[in-house]
Order: C-alpha cells, then structure tokens, then sequence
C-alpha cells in the first residue's frame, strides 16, 4: 500500500471530525493510475477510495469537500434508508452513498 494514513477529517456536509484511512496521492490522475495499474483491489484498498463520515453518512473520496446538492441528496429518504440499512455490507453500502 502506498502511503496509506489515518487523518482527521472534518466532514463538509455535517462539520463533525473523524479519524480517516486516507491515501496520499497529488491527484485524481495519480490515484487512477495507481488503482488501475494494481494487480489487485482488495477489500482494504477499497476502503481508501471512499471515506464515510460516522455522523451524517456522507460518502465521498474527500469528506473535507462536498460537490452542489449532495445536502439535498443525503437529506432524502432513500439515501437514509440505504445508510441505516445494516444488512447491506458496509463496504458496498459507502459505495452506493458515494454513488
């Protein structure tokens, strides 16, 4: 694993702080072509794609930055029922938020 690192993030959405698994790479090209060029993506590399706030659910590759309309989107009922649904796995449950 390539410089994997626990952080403190603040979340965009709900501004709570959380310890974070975090790759460090200088950029989304870098990050493509490392996971791409992976002979692999385990469960544990996965992890580190998508970070998942533990307050409001927010999913995104950065928890520090928000895209437009995603407080609307986590607001909704389905995206709340797909976050509190805990037979989903919780690594396949963060990618469905983050999608």
């Amino acid at each position: 694993m390539k410089n994997d690192n626990l952080l403190e993030v603040t979340c965009a959405i709900c501004g709570s702080s959380s310890l974070q698994y975090s790759q460090v790479l200088s950029g989304f090209n870098e990050m493509l072509k490392y996971f791409l060029e992976s002979t692999s993506l385990d469960k544990d590399t996965l992890k580190l794609l998508v970070q998942e706030c533990p307050f409001c659910r927010y999913c995104a590759p950065d928890l520090a930055t928000v895209m437009p309309g995603v407080n609307e989107i986590i607001c909704t009922e389905s995206y709340r029922l797909i976050a509190d649904n805990i037979g989903i796995p919780a690594l396949i449950r963060r990618y469905m938020l983050y999608s």
